[in-house]
């Protein structure tokens, strides 16, 4: 099973042909700890190569861009991917649950037709012994 972005936790993600917001030139001075969270992002995505020899710090707004642009559909899958794991986890717990019903029911209907099977018995055994 692969593992969950914690996306609760990521910081947001400006999607490409949005206007920046006012103070956007301080996007640049992105603190270091974020920049090892996009470097965490891309080594999982299989992207880390796409870095430039330098590190994240040498990369260029356009490359940053399409970094981005790579990345976001790739992390959006993975939350999809997720729901839809956890999803198949109930659904085979749902699953689990029927089949053990099934069974009880199984169980009783073999019950009930060995009590009717012994009943008929009995009431024949009865009327046999009640005729002279």
């Amino acid at each position: 099973s692969s593992a969950c972005f914690p996306v609760a936790r990521m910081p947001a993600v400006r999607r490409v042909g949005m206007k920046p917001s006012i103070g956007a030139s301080a996007e640049a001075d992105v603190p270091s700890p974020k920049r090892l969270k996009l470097a965490d992002l891309l080594e999982l995505c299989g992207l880390q190569s796409e870095a430039p020899a330098g590190g994240l710090d040498a990369l260029s707004v356009d490359e940053c861009k399409r970094l981005c642009q790579q990345l976001l559909p790739r992390v959006e899958l993975q939350q999809e991917l997720c729901r839809v794991g956890r999803e198949q986890d109930e659904l085979a717990r749902e699953l689990e649950q029927k089949r053990v019903d099934v069974a009880t029911l199984e169980a009783k209907m073999q019950a009930y037709q060995l009590l009717k099977d012994v009943r008929m018995r009995v009431d024949s055994a009865l009327k046999m012994m009640g005729e002279p």
